[in-house]
């Protein structure tokens, strides 16, 4: 005997209710879901924007304002490496480039960085449009910002800056989509931003060119440095000569390690959260799906009467529950992903950060065991079905 037509009656009967069963079920899986995808895709999708940035360089202070300020542009008021500093950091042997950092102004909600061409070639080596930019008063934009090559800008200042002179600089090219916040910058020659600030310009008075080499006794401080190594052990014998009195290094990855650990910490705790919600969920959702078996105890003790197995009850109520269950994990693994598509796209809008989502296994094998333990819990309305006395079933 089949039962799925009993179990298809019964499911037809309710199907207002065991809708909203179903909408609660997918609530706590796509809860799970979401959680879980979007935490992976923050760790590597910061991980990846690091990935250009060898070793930076700052004054002693924290770390992570640092890295945030240099790499993410999470921009912050940094204490300024000195010209000494800066003049030591170029001089390093073992680096194939030293790129200072400067920021404070900004292009509509674009930020303004002030470096070097071989940090620009770094971090896009094929430029989308135009070219790097090679005069002072030129400038390269990000992917995202929304001005194009041949067109002028005029950064704002963030302090004030009344007295400092008005800047127009040309738009000469665009990065390639690098997946960074660097995608929204607007990114000028140090020496131009030297000069909008009123601060020497790393050449003597009426040289003109920009980049290295600096002349040392023409520099001024800087936020950060970023020094790409020549090799692993190059890198960490440049961290070691730059954790001085003067000045702290730093990998990202470093800082990323930290965070990161904050992360899984904050993380565990909304998942036992997360898991206690599903859990009083899904007994909610049992303790109603016996409710519903409950009034349609007559139906099925007669059933009975009729001469129907005890299992065949039994499997009926068994596979009338199961699928229910088995819906809601299966739209909840939809809303989950839709779901993080969405939130993601906002957390990459506010971070500047390409975030790579994916559905992995892990994430249907735990779909899965919410599953198995659904289907093991589905016995219990339909043990209840089994051992219930057709007779005082029907007397009732």
């Amino acid at each position: 005997m089949n039962p799925m037509p009993i179990a298809a009656a019964m499911l037809w009967r309710y199907r207002v209710t065991l809708g909203f069963f179903v909408v609660l079920i997918a609530f706590a899986i796509a809860l799970g879901l979401s959680l879980t995808m979007l935490e992976r895709a923050l760790r590597q999708g910061s991980a990846r924007a690091s990935d250009q940035f060898d070793l930076v360089v700052g004054a002693p202070g924290s770390v992570t304002d640092l890295v945030l300020s240099a790499v993410y542009l999470r921009t912050s008021s940094l204490p300024l490496v000195t010209p000494e500093a800066f003049a030591e950091a170029l001089a390093a042997e073992q680096a194939n480039f030293v790129a200072p950092i400067a920021f404070g102004d900004r292009v509509g909600f674009s930020p303004v960085i002030g470096t070097t061409a071989d940090l620009v070639a770094s971090l896009s080596p094929d430029l989308a449009e135009g070219s790097i930019f090679a005069a002072r008063d030129e400038a390269v934009v990000g992917a995202s910002v929304a001005v194009e090559p041949g067109e002028t800008i005029q950064p704002a200042h963030a302090h004030g800056g009344a007295d400092l002179p008005v800047t127009r600089m040309t738009v000469v090219g665009r990065m390639a989509p690098t997946g960074t916040p660097w995608d929204n910058a607007v990114i000028v020659p140090i020496e131009q931003y030297w000069l909008t600030h009123d601060l020497p310009v790393g050449h003597p008075p009426g040289d003109e060119s920009i980049g290295p080499p600096f002349d040392v006794n023409h520099l001024a401080g800087v936020p950060a440095i970023v020094i790409d190594a020549a090799n692993i052990g190059s890198a960490y014998g440049l961290r070691n000569q730059f954790r001085s009195e003067a000045t702290t290094a730093v990998f990202p990855a470093e800082v990323l390690v930290e965070l990161y650990g904050f992360m899984a910490d904050g993380r565990a705790v909304l998942l036992w959260v997360v898991t206690a919600v599903q859990g009083l969920i899904l007994v909610a959702i049992i303790a109603g799906l016996a409710l519903i078996v409950q009034l349609n105890a007559g139906r099925l003790a007669l059933l009975r009467a009729l001469g129907a197995p005890r299992l065949f009850v039994a499997s009926a109520v068994w596979t009338f529950s199961l699928t229910v269950i088995v819906a809601g994990v299966l739209l909840g693994l939809v809303a989950g992903v839709l779901a993080t598509l969405v939130l993601g796209q906002w957390a990459q809008a506010e971070l500047g950060i390409a975030l790579p989502f994916s559905l992995t296994r892990e994430d249907v094998e735990l779909a899965l065991l919410a599953t198995a333990a659904a289907a093991l819990l589905s016995v219990v309305p339909a043990l209840a079905s089994y051992r219930r006395n057709p007779v005082a079933a029907l007397s009732h």
